[in-house]
């Protein structure tokens, strides 16, 4: 009894079967010469419930999910065909992810039939493959499954899709992009997406079966002119519809009709001909309470009509579009807004004078991209109590009389005031900064901010994500609270400056203690010191990317629907890196990365500081930075050999410093390396060999190094000597003339003469039979140049005589 308790408490690791079946499965993968799954090896007492793609029950050890998007290289393999007989060992099996594989069909009598006998399968993934309508009947057998993707294949036509009734529990289908025209309806199913199809108005009649839809996605698609509320009729659940990038024009609804009463989130982003359908919206619901607009096609004046009639309206998204003018006062009657996105337009206006500030309710406020004035005090918005996000960069900053400390009563988790236009006469944090206590991001970059750095920032706000405080005029030490911060993503303290002042002191150690970073920029300050050895264990080991890349952190308080499975699952994903754009230097240039890219960017930038010392190895254990700069500082001593093991690293910049020796030739392995730069050092020996991305650096990476030869340089080892070095950049003395210090060349070599005279002395001295040997040896070569010398004296002279 006690064995089968502590069996049922805790895992010891995945079955030998399935451990066997996997390495079966990766072999199939990788036929012929693949090389995907390098975390699946064998050996002895491997949990393979480790391995990177594979989730286990923490209590059976049955493997439970198998996550192998994009996992065939298709470059060198070519398409791929699936064999049923290599998943059957995964008996407790419920989630199948296999998108992106270029799956072209399946091995003879090896189907997805055979899929059948796992009975808990109820998640199978196969978008993005090469499958046509015949997988269809394959699928049909899989009764059990709850969601079915199919998204991007090659379905077309009338025929087979009656063979869709089977799954009797099915609950979510994908069939967006492909070539469906219209199909059988399925009992009970609630989600339907099929987006990117060439529908046109005809597919609503084929749609009317499906009573019990609670999401239907029909964007991208050929929808064109007015789309009758009575087509719709049927979808009396429906909670959710997307009608984005089509053609409609309005909704029609005729007397007696009734609307869509459950009908809760629209999506109309980028229609067409959005004038006459926002009028319209009351005829479609007038329970809407989330609406999408966005997409560049409202243009104009904000105009009152159709959105201030939404009055059950908690989640308004207008964000890049092309209104102008002010935001119309009728917007105070949406009482129950929570969220509201009006970024990237050209609106204008005081917003202390707006209709915001008797919106109560808000809690996700993003104006970023206007003509806005944001007085930089939010004293009007003293008494939103619920306000969680304000996103306000890109604005104008207006100063106000802040003379007096007030206590908001809301509590931010993200706080934005980036810009570049303010008044000259702001200098200073907003006074409310002073009692959060619960932000995850905060960017107070390019707003003229002077004074000390504000550690009372992170001592208040220990689940900090990220701090932007850029190019502002902050001095001062560079401090950090002792504070374990475990969430902490992104620091950019950069271009701290007025005139010469800017941050000094060494580079804090408390750095060491985030253990998420991906971005740490202090560069063009004036930190000193040394470089903490710990900072090589601060940024994440291994990086993992999501098949979505939504990005940000849950506010549980924000409620949006989003459906997975038929669930609605009350969460919101702030996209803060979506909005901000994050200025790193990388590759000798200035990149701005934003959107799903700054989440794969991770990097380090210390360049133009007074750093000294050697660079520590541990810094080498940073596999999975793409930017390290180091230049322009005092760093002395080799270049690590363990920086070989930064595999991903695509600029690594150690130009102007004070680094000697030789360029490991193990750097030769970095395969991702585009810029490369040693420029203006000490370094010697010879450059290592071009091959791989070494073979596209030229000169200016290796120039300033008097020592330094072989191509791509012109000169060889003998002729180094004769050029002079070249002062180093980042040292503020003058280098003397010629590469040989001649006072040393020529003291060590009289001290090695008279050490070695004195040898020989001492020697004689001691030995007898040596010193015999040596002066009869004196003795033969002064008798042997006597003669030498009167032989060929006679000689000459009988020749001059002749």
């Amino acid at each position: 009894m006690v064995l089968v308790l502590v069996k049922g408490w805790y895992c010891l690791g995945c079955l030998e079967q399935e451990r066997i079946a996997l390495l079966q499965l990766k072999a199939n993968i990788n036929y012929p010469n693949g090389t995907s799954l390098p975390s699946w090896v064998e050996g002895e007492n491997v949990n393979c419930c480790k391995w990177v793609r594979v989730e286990c029950n923490s209590i059976t050890g049955y493997v439970i999910q198998l996550s192998l998007n994009h996992t065939r290289d298709y470059d060198i393999l070519k398409s791929w065909y699936f064999n049923a007989s290599l998943f059957l060992p995964f008996k407790e099996l419920k989630t199948l992810f296999l998108s992106g594989n270029h799956l072209a069909g399946w091995v003879e009598n090896e189907g997805f039939e055979r899929l059948s006998t796992l009975k808990n399968l109820e998640v199978l993934d196969l978008s993005r493959n090469e499958f046509n309508n015949s997988v269809l009947s394959s699928l049909s057998g899989l009764s059990h499954l709850k969601y079915l993707d199919l998204g991007l294949n090659d379905l077309k036509g009338l025929d087979h899709f009656n063979k869709l009734d089977d799954f009797i529990s099915l609950k979510e289908l994908d069939l967006s992009d492909n070539y469906i025209e219209v199909f059988e309806p399925i009992q009970g199913l609630e989600i339907l997406r099929l987006s990117v199809n060439y529908l046109n108005n005809s597919i609503l009649a084929s749609l009317r079966g499906f009573s019990t839809l609670k999401y239907l996605d029909l964007s991208s698609n050929l929808l064109t002119g007015s789309l009758h509320v009575q087509e719709l009729d049927a979808f009396r659940n429906l909670e959710e519809l997307d009608l984005s990038y089509n053609e409609i024009e309005s909704f029609v609804n005729p007397e007696g009709v009734k609307s869509l009463e459950q009908l809760k989130v629209l999506h109309l982003n980028s229609i067409n001909n959005p004038s006459n359908l926002t009028k319209s919206l009351m005829a479609l619901s007038s329970s809407l309470k989330t609406l999408y607009f966005t997409d560049k096609q409202l243009t104009g004046e904000f105009r009152t009509e159709g959105w201030c009639e939404l009055k059950n309206l908690q989640e308004l998204d207008i964000h890049r579009n092309q209104l102008k003018g002010i935001l119309p006062p009728c917007l105070g009657n949406l009482t129950y807004l929570r969220v509201f996105d009006v970024s990237d337009n050209q609106l204008t206006g005081n917003i202390a004078l707006s209709p915001l500030n008797i919106l109560k309710s808000l809690e996700y406020l993003s104006l970023s991209s206007n003509d806005f004035q944001v007085p930089v005090s939010f004293k009007s918005f003293a008494n939103h109590s619920n306000l969680k996000v304000i996103l306000c960069h890109s604005n104008t900053l207006t100063g106000e009389n802040d003379s007096y400390t007030w206590a908001p009563k809301f509590q931010l988790r993200a706080f934005v005031l980036s810009s570049r236009n303010r008044d000259n006469s702001i200098a200073a944090i907003p006074n409310f900064l002073y009692y959060q206590y619960d932000l995850r991001f905060i960017d107070l970059s390019h707003t003229k901010l002077s004074g000390m750095f504000p550690t009372w920032l992170l001592e208040n706000n220990t689940s900090l994500e990220g701090i932007h405080l850029s190019d502002n005029s902050l001095v001062g030490t560079l401090k950090l609270p002792p504070h374990h911060y475990p969430n902490l993503l992104d620091i950019d303290v950069s271009n701290n400056k007025i005139g010469d002042n800017k941050f000094n002191g060494n580079i804090p150690s408390q750095l060491c203690q985030c253990q998420q970073l991906t971005i740490l920029d202090l560069s063009q300050n004036n930190l000193s010191g040394s470089l903490p050895p710990c900072l090589g264990n601060t940024f994440p080991s291994e990086v993992i990317i999501p098949d979505s890349f939504d990005y940000g952190f849950s506010i549980p308080e924000l409620q949006v629907t989003n459906h997975h499975m038929g669930v609605s699952e009350h969460q919101v994903l702030v996209q803060l890196f979506e909005k901000e754009e994050v200025d790193f230097t990388t590759k000798r240039q200035v990149y701005s990365y934003k959107d799903s890219i700054l989440r794969l960017m991770s990097g380090i930038d210390l360049s133009c500081n007074q750093i000294t010392g050697e660079i520590p190895s541990e810094i080498g254990s940073l596999s999975n930075i793409h930017v390290l700069n180091l230049s322009h500082n005092n760093f002395t001593g080799p270049i690590p050999t363990t920086f070989s093991n930064l595999r991903q690293i695509e600029s690594l910049d150690l130009s102007y410093n004070n680094l000697n020796g030789q360029i490991p030739s193990q750097l030769s392995a970095l395969n991702f390396l585009a810029v490369f730069s040693v420029a203006y050092n000490n370094l010697s020996g010879r450059i290592p060999n071009q091959k791989g991305q070494f073979w596209t650096f030229n000169e200016s990476s290796y120039e300033g190094n008097p020592l330094l030869c072989g191509p791509p340089l012109q000169n060889n080892f003998n002729e180094i000597g004769k050029q002079s070095p070249k002062p180093n950049a980042s040292s503020h003395e003058v280098a003397e003339d010629g590469f040989i210090d001649m006072g040393a060349f020529y003291g060590s070599f009289v001290g090695s003469y008279v050490t070695v005279l004195l040898g020989i002395l001492v020697v004689l001295c001691i030995n007898p039979r040596w010193r015999r040997a040596w002066f009869y040896l004196i003795e033969v070569c002064i008798t042997e140049s006597y003669y030498f010398v009167i032989d060929n004296f006679f000689k000459l002279f009988k020749c001059r005589n002749l």
